[in-house]
């Protein structure tokens, strides 16, 4: 979807945190096509943890290939929860974002991911960590508009999308950052 890495979420984000003072890299830890459980098999195997640094920030962005497979919202939720419990061990003062899966053209998907949001969003509450946030990206933009994902998807099941919507998601971020005080551990 994005146009360069540059206007990647993930980097927009970095680069907001270092003007805010921190001095940030991205570990991107993705694989394209794959689930919330193939992630935590990788978990188990070892590949999320650092073996450089420990982690002072992260951020959950799985569901949109478990929306696209029919996942139940029970599976989903205990992939996440793994995470988090393994997470919050592993490097307990760092911050974890669970981003929401993003807005998706197809009605079905859409469903299942909204799913998805919702037994997450009353999950953390439910934890009530303060170094743990939900973030809902549902009404960034509209997904019926076509602009809004890579012309290369498949027309009525888009899910990458391009430069502005990823602006929206690093804007989201921002402010899941800022109003709930999950700066980076230093």
């Amino acid at each position: 979807g994005p146009t360069a890495t540059q206007t990647m979420y993930p980097f927009l984000v970095r680069e907001w945190l270092n003007s805010q003072g921190y001095n940030c890299r991205v570990l991107l830890k993705s694989a394209s096509g794959t689930t919330s459980a193939e992630h935590e098999t990788f978990r188990k195997q070892g590949w999320h943890s650092s073996t450089l640094n420990k982690y002072s920030l992260g951020i959950y962005n799985l569901g949109i290939n478990d929306a696209g497979g029919a996942v139940s919202s029970a599976t989903f939720l205990a992939n996440v929860t793994a995470f988090w419990n393994w997470w919050s061990k592993a490097y307990p003062n760092a911050p974890l974002i669970i981003l929401g899966p993003t807005p998706l053209e197809n009605n079905t998907t859409e469903a299942a991911a909204a799913t998805y949001r919702s037994a997450v969003a009353a999950w953390v509450t439910s934890v009530n960590s303060p170094r743990l946030a939900f973030a809902d990206p549902t009404a960034l933009w509209d997904r019926a508009v076509t602009a809004n994902y890579a012309g290369s998807d498949t027309p009525g099941s888009r899910v990458h999308y391009v430069d502005a919507p990823h602006a929206l998601v690093a804007g989201l971020i921002q402010t899941t950052i800022s109003s709930g005080n999950l700066w980076p551990a230093r």
